[in-house]
């Protein structure tokens, strides 16, 4: 069975796999071929009967999703967007770049004022581009194609992205990907996936958009916000053929149900799909249960459950998401840690030192740290344990110089020791502190 898949570069990957493979098993190889360990922030995107967009369920088989015989086509795109601070490869943030950037060209991605929009169209040139050239036609001939539609029939918007241009020379590529990360961010869109329904109580057309908040409605006259749904005032969704509804709690703590009817029922189930898995993956901890283990059986299975109800006959999950936000970024790092690969660093501006580093509020930064252990050790594990085992357990960045009185715990920095008022170990209180030298001090004292 042939699978094509098209990268947010429009580069192809063409595999060969089994025709009762799940999933899972394309999207480890287009991941395992790109070079990503943080395959979950990803998915593969396939195009149903009627057009509408819809996500491949890598939890189940391609060819009871996939509508057609093969070879099957999918695009990569990013399914759950993050801040680019947390993003620890360089491959996973060029990915998110992509697909920012055409969703930013489409109109897609909405920014809050136009300065905004005129600094995120010269990053992308400077990191399309590469210092401006005056005298190069194609420099000039390229900025439309970084820039909205709105842009492209001004010269005066297209002036002032290449004025802005210009003074990013020397920035470097990966920088200026990042800065380009940062502006997009800030978009009231950002990260938010959106379906066409029809209200069903007024009959107007909607773009409903799920993301990382909540639901928001938008007209598609106007495409002006019509209401916002918080997550937490969801109490319950569920979705009948082609129909979606939600039942949200109001201000007043009455009840009130909405709802929409979509252009088919598999862009119905897509949308409960996209509301549980989007509230699953940044509102929550974990996974639970309820969600990662709900799944329906067709007749077959329905059948041969009666006489074995653990059969994965005819088994077929409703949800795709396997870690949340936090987890997702703890694998990384562990998967980094045990393959010795490096973790990625936030570029810095030329000059500018760690300290200067805004995340990391004038400490060493941890990934910097993290970086240079796994350069110079010897052994892959024990020299870090060893150096891990002498930093603050609060912000585990500094070094431990503190002892805590009467209790005598040494676990933290005198940084973090202004914040405690209680033993983080037996939660005795703090009734005084003694300074302690640590160990690289006492090397260079004694030299």
């Amino acid at each position: 069975m042939l699978c094509v898949v098209t990268q947010p570069d429009n580069a192809v990957i063409e595999l060969e796999l089994d025709p009762k493979a799940e999933g899972l098993h394309c999207m480890e190889k287009v991941c395992q071929h790109i070079g990503i360990i943080e395959e979950d922030y990803f998915g593969l995107q396939y195009k149903g009967t009627k057009g509408e967009q819809l996500w491949l369920n890598t939890r189940n088989r391609i060819t009871r999703q996939v509508p057609g015989p093969p070879p099957y086509r999918f695009r990569l795109r990013v399914k759950f967007f993050v801040q680019p601070h947390l993003i620890l490869q360089e491959e996973t943030r060029h990915l998110f770049y992509l697909t920012v950037r055409d969703d930013f060209v489409n109109g897609i991605l909405k920014l809050r004022s136009r300065e905004q929009e005129l600094d995120m169209a010269a990053h992308i040139a400077q990191a399309e581009l590469g210092d401006l050239c005056k005298h190069s036609p194609h420099h000039c001939a390229s900025y439309p194609s970084f820039c909205p539609e709105t842009f492209r029939s001004c010269t005066d918007h297209l002036a002032q992205v290449a004025h802005r241009h210009e003074q990013l020379a020397g920035m470097k590529t990966n920088n200026a990907e990042y800065r380009m990360l940062q502006f997009a961010e800030t978009a009231e869109n950002f990260g938010v996936e959106f379906h066409q329904a029809k209200d069903l109580s007024t009959g107007q057309d909607l773009n409903i958009g799920v993301g990382p908040g909540g639901i928001i409605l938008y007209s598609m006259q106007t495409n002006q916000v019509q209401f916002s749904i918080p997550y937490p005032t969801v109490q319950i969704a569920i979705h009948n053929g082609k129909d979606f509804h939600l039942t949200v709690i109001r201000d007043n703590g009455s009840q009130h149900t909405q709802g929409f009817r979509l252009v088919s029922q598999r862009a119905a189930d897509a949308l409960y799909r996209c509301v549980t898995e989007m509230h699953s993956f940044y509102r929550c901890d974990t996974v639970r249960n309820a969600v990662s283990g709900q799944f329906s059986r067709d007749l077959k299975g329905t059948l041969a459950s009666l006489f074995n109800e653990n059969t994965t006959l005819g088994k077929r999950y409703i949800f795709d998401i396997r870690r949340t936000c936090r987890e997702v970024c703890d694998h990384a790092r562990r998967v980094l840690y045990t393959t010795g690969r490096d973790v990625l660093r936030k570029p810095r501006a030329e000059g500018e030192s760690v300290q200067d580093c805004h995340q990391c509020e004038g400490a060493a930064c941890p990934l910097d740290k993290f970086d240079s252990q796994m350069e110079h050790q010897d052994s892959p594990y024990t020299q870090v344990e060893e150096e891990e085992s002498l930093l603050c357990r609060v912000c585990m960045d500094a070094n431990i110089d503190i002892t805590f009185g009467p209790c005598c715990h040494t676990v933290c920095c005198h940084s973090c020791m202004r914040r405690l008022d209680h033993c983080p170990i037996c939660r005795a209180p703090i009734e005084s502190i003694q300074r302690i030298v640590p160990q690289e001090e006492m090397c260079t004292l004694e030299l």
